[in-house]
């Protein structure tokens, strides 16, 4: 389906912006003062985007603002290539439109389409989006350094525009009783309050929140307590998404052979784990360990997450993607913020990778409170 294939370039975009600060800066001949903009303006868009899927979805289904989204990100990219300071913060801005958009608008869709494993069709398509996360963005910057950046962002361009029209064609003519995701629609599941969905919107600015935490701190707080050389430190962050990439991809044959409410479970039992082996490393094959338990750990919560709201809220959780995936835009932006902030002010970050840990913590709490509420009679 043209959907996975897209949601590989989908990671490229939302991590692409990474490893093309320096080339962006030299280009532009900015300061680190400004070019921190870029980050504020794939986010602001991206929180735009998500707080637009509510109407969009409700109205015009998925396909066609997933695939509006694409040539969003078809236009963002042409436009971060060519364009000079500050021009290139709207090319941003408009690439974080269109992940607003794509990123909670494809998982409503898969989770709708795959209607018997909803939770394994989830997990395979942000396997992928992790290919295209850790692959793509390294690879570009690299051409970017020595060929330009018009031939790489070109070229990711096309290919963006490719799949949109793809989208538009394939997921128009099949399976129209979901792909337009159609209110009412038979085999939807039923409509329920928002006390769940509040619930699940809280689970998962708390994930997102931990995962970009560990992910965003890995490779700083590397540097701070081994004696590793500075290019070393960015093997720890690597081990963590590469970790996160493969428990995805292992998901759906171990949601064949263990029920989804224990398989959160473990994993969450995983995350305090990890996030407790991190915060006590004393080395780094230490806190190599504690990425790594952290990262499989991680991997399966998303998905799950993504396909417990579907489950529960049928076709009404096109309404409600905008809220629930505003608020995990939220949680990345706001808790490795925290984590900043506790270790300037307590000046220790290992006190401040406290955080993902009470996160990890009170996401248990969350998910016997979201199991409890859904096993109601009056919610079945």
């Amino acid at each position: 389906m043209p959907v996975y294939a897209g949601f590989v370039l989908t990671g490229v975009i939302t991590t692409l912006l990474g490893p093309l600060i320096p080339v962006l800066a030299a280009k532009w001949r900015v300061g680190d003062d400004k070019i921190g903009y870029m980050f504020t303006a794939q986010f602001v868009g991206a929180l735009c985007g998500t707080l637009a899927t509510g109407s969009l979805f409700r109205r015009l289904g998925y396909v066609r603002p997933i695939a509006a989204a694409f040539f969003l990100m078809f236009a963002g990219t042409v436009g971060l290539a060519l364009s000079p300071w500050p021009a290139g913060l709207a090319s941003v801005l408009i690439n974080g439109l269109g992940l607003g958009i794509v990123i909670p608008g494809t998982n409503l869709y898969v989770a709708e389409a795959a209607t018997s494993r909803p939770a394994a069709a989830l997990s395979t398509l942000n396997f992928l989006w992790g290919v295209g996360a850790v692959s793509g963005p390294p690879a570009i910057a690299m051409i970017s350094r020595t060929r330009g950046m018009v031939f790489p962002h070109f070229a990711l361009a096309i290919l963006l525009a490719i799949t949109g029209v793809l989208i538009i064609a394939v997921g128009e003519r099949s399976h129209p009783e979901w792909a337009r995701a159609e209110p009412g629609a038979a085999g939807h599941g039923r409509s329920q309050g928002r006390g769940l969905a509040v619930l699940i919107a809280l689970f998962i600015f708390l994930y997102v929140g931990m995962e970009n935490s560990i992910g965003g701190w890995a490779a700083a707080y590397a540097g701070r307590i081994t004696t590793w050389p500075e290019s070393a430190w960015p093997l720890v962050p690597l081990v963590f998404w590469g970790a996160l990439m493969a428990g995805r991809g292992a998901a759906p044959p171990v949601l064949g052979r263990i029920t989804e409410h224990r398989l959160v479970l473990a994993a969450l039992a995983g995350a305090v784990a990890g996030n407790v082996v991190i915060i006590s490393a004393a080395s780094g094959a230490a806190l190599i360990g504690g990425t790594l338990i952290a990262g499989l750990s991680f991997a399966t919560l998303y998905p799950i997450t993504v396909a417990t709201l579907s489950r529960i809220y049928g076709s009404g959780a096109a309404q409600l993607g905008s809220f629930v995936f505003g608020m995990a835009a939220l949680g990345g932006a706001t808790l490795p913020w925290v984590v900043g902030l506790v270790s300037e002010r307590l000046g220790s970050l290992r006190l401040g990778l406290l955080v993902p840990l009470a996160a990890s913590v009170a996401m248990i709490g969350l998910h016997a409170s979201i199991t409890a509420a859904w096993r109601r009679p009056e919610n079945r």
